[in-house]
């Protein structure tokens, strides 16, 4: 990352006084110049980045939600550090108190500069001084007496970033595990399967029991993530043992809140996988994610969802990822591109719940069926939509007491897959 000197950074306070002269003449309303405390000649680069957007959002939403306009953004990034000016059209006093709300309680806020120009051009002070990041003393007593090195400095600012980096990813991604889990169960007409319509070939379980499973196994996915994060330098055989550990106390608590129902046992070992595989690998990369299952979930191979794991979920990597953006790209609903991928799904992947429901001849004739009214659909021959189709083969399933869970789990993984890569790009 390139370094700064004394008179890039002297330079860019310039630039951005004069900016801010501008602002007030055209407005006359107060700023707020919002710009990142970074010790050390290194002010840019991928931490500060991810501090930096955090703190433009808080800022805001904050402006938004206490009804104050903002007249004018300017951007005033540079090579000495990431900024943004601000013309608002509030109270100075209000504007600064929300600042320092923000500064104070936010959990990056330390690292946040948020001064604010009332519109005569006066900066506002604060009416007491903000802490030392490193003690946690009396900031300015410290920095005046040079107590920290900009050593010291600098390794709590990027361990701050990257520990609330790390929690909130953990967050966003069990958030999104259990969406593409409620979404899937919501997906109708799905052959044999719970949904809004029916209980499919299940007798012991609706569409409530599928919802209150898979919010309760939130902070299931979201150790997961973290569990992964802590075991990058650890083994497979060690960082699957640690998903492991998460995954029966996971089950434990799905039977729990289901009366002790088998809502997601398949789901809590792919997804659990997927999210602990996604914070073992520092890029978001489909293919780098995916070796990264299967070298976990290599430890323990066998048949079935543990196979497909094993090699990397290639259901979801050459089936589910390109058929659901194939069908959004056609303008389907998102209950349709869903149709669209478990038809596929259908029609490819031998199914261990339908094999153990039915044998392995209907398992492979379903297959077969699948696959026959997929290629009529796409040669345009068909005279049943996808719709009818599904509920045909839905009303069959029911009646032969099939059931193609392992379908439906490489649904919600698809559906997860998708969503994560999409919010980390």
């Amino acid at each position: 990352m390139p370094e700064v000197s004394l008179e890039d950074v002297l330079r860019a306070r310039e630039e951005r006084v004069m900016h801010q002269q501008d602002m007030l003449k055209r407005h006359h309303r107060p700023l707020v110049c919002f710009t990142m405390n970074i010790a050390g000649p290194v002010k840019v680069n991928e931490e500060t980045a991810y501090a930096f957007r955090v703190g433009s959002v808080r800022l805001l939403e904050g402006l938004k939600t206490m009804g104050f306009d903002v007249l004018e953004k300017q951007d005033i990034s540079t090579a000495a550090g990431y900024g943004i000016i601000l013309s608002v059209n509030a109270p100075s006093g209000a504007v600064k108190k929300l600042c320092v709300s923000l500064e104070e309680l936010d959990p990056l806020g330390r690292l946040f500069d948020m001064d604010v120009i009332s519109e005569n051009g006066e900066k506002l002070d604060r009416d007491h001084e903000r802490c030392c990041l490193v003690c946690g003393q009396a900031g300015r007593g410290c920095a005046s007496r040079r107590i920290h090195s900009v050593e010291q400095i600098q390794q709590v600012t990027w361990n701050l970033i990257r520990d609330h980096r790390t929690q909130a990813q953990s967050e966003q991604i069990a958030r999104l595990a259990v969406q593409s889990l409620l979404d899937e169960v919501c997906v109708t007409p799905k052959p044999g399967l719970v949904d809004r319509m029916d209980q499919g070939s299940h007798r012991d379980m609706d569409i409530f029991t599928f919802n209150a499973s898979a919010a309760a196994l939130e902070p299931y996915f979201r150790k997961c993530y973290l569990s992964g994060v802590r075991d990058r330098l650890e083994s497979a055989g060690t960082a699957f043992t640690h998903l492991q550990t998460l995954g029966i106390e996971a089950e434990r608590v799905m039977r729990t809140v289901t009366q002790n129902v088998n809502t997601h046992k398949g789901a809590i070992y792919t997804l659990g996988l997927m999210c602990g595989a996604a914070g073992m690998t520092e890029k978001a990369d489909l293919q780098a994610w995916m070796d990264t299952v299967g070298m976990l979930a290599g430890v323990n191979r066998a048949h079935g969802v543990r196979a497909e794991a094993a090699d990397g979920l290639p259901s979801v990597r050459k089936i589910g990822i390109p058929v659901l953006q194939k069908a959004r790209e056609q303008g389907l609903s998102l209950n349709d591109q869903c149709l669209c991928v478990l038809l596929h799904l259908l029609a490819e992947v031998r199914d261990t719940n339908m094999i153990a429901r039915g044998g392995e001849k209907a398992a492979l004739s379903s297959r077969e069926q699948a696959g026959q009214w997929l290629k009529a659909l796409e040669s345009g021959v068909s005279e049943m939509s996808l719709t009818e189709i599904m509920n045909m083969l839905n009303r069959q399933y029911i009646r032969d007491n099939l059931s193609p869970g392992g379908c439906a789990d490489l649904l919600a993984a698809t559906l997860l897959a998708d969503r994560w890569l999409h919010e980390q790009a």
